[in-house]
């Protein structure tokens, strides 16, 4: 398979860092926490050794992809034989950014059925380092050798590593009017100690960051916008 093109991708953020994530629901290109920080994922450039987090409904689908209205929230709408869903994925803002700098990407379906098939291969230090992968209560913990590099995979149906390559690896079946979220959680020090490292997080609910970026977004003046031209309104997503 070929290397994706820039327009095939979305961009997810946070002020702090932000995420490429492809039309085909992989998380591709993500330094993080910052946007000067290693990277944990790095498929964008290095499809052998950059690793990838993907999640996208297993077998044959049709893809795209917009921004909630006047947001950095991003949507893949997939449309499969069984059914169709939509791949939401933010970084929270505001009041939801408590717990640490996180990525959260929630599977809906909207009609039908869908087997969803979820792939976390992180390697650290642009590609050059493999992580390493160990179970606990909240999911999977990866390890870096760095110390900063320590990152927690939470989901809430089973995971499992595969011990040859420390991918983890998962499945979901939902069906119309269900979702589910899963969580990658960065910290370092005391913010994944063995305490509070074991104990699951409440998941973030969407309209707070929704909220938040709709408050910063730019504001049109009513006498003309300096930014205008003729894509601006498509630039803002549907309403």
């Amino acid at each position: 398979m070929s290397y994706l093109t820039t327009q095939d991708y979305g961009l997810i953020g946070n002020h702090f860092s932000a995420a490429l994530v492809s039309r085909l629901g992989s998380i591709d290109w993500c330094c993080f926490p910052y946007l000067d920080s290693p990277s944990h994922f790095a498929n964008y450039s290095d499809r052998n050794q950059g690793g990838k987090f993907q999640i996208a409904p297993q077998g044959e689908f049709r893809t795209r992809q917009q921004y909630y209205s006047r947001t950095q929230v991003l949507e893949t709408l997939f449309e499969t034989p069984t059914g169709r869903g939509i791949l939401s994925d933010w970084m929270p803002l505001g009041e939801n950014s408590t717990s640490g700098p996180m990525i959260c990407r929630k599977l809906a379906v909207i009609e039908g059925t869908i087997c969803w098939g979820l792939l976390c291969h992180p390697r650290f230090q642009y590609g050059s380092e493999p992580a390493q992968a160990e179970k606990n209560p909240r999911g999977v913990l990866f390890r870096g050798s760095q110390f900063e590099d320590r990152v927690i995979l939470q989901a809430d149906f089973p995971i499992n590593i595969q011990l040859q390559s420390a991918a983890v690896t998962g499945e979901v079946t939902l069906d119309a009017g269900q979702s589910t979220t899963v969580l990658w959680l960065w910290g370092r020090r005391g913010d994944l100690s063995e305490v509070n490292v074991h104990q699951k997080l409440i998941v973030p609910e969407i309209q707070p960051t929704l909220l938040k970026w709709k408050q910063i977004a730019h504001q049109c003046p009513p006498e003309g916008c300096l930014f205008g031209g003729p894509w601006q309104k498509s630039s803002h997503g549907p309403d």
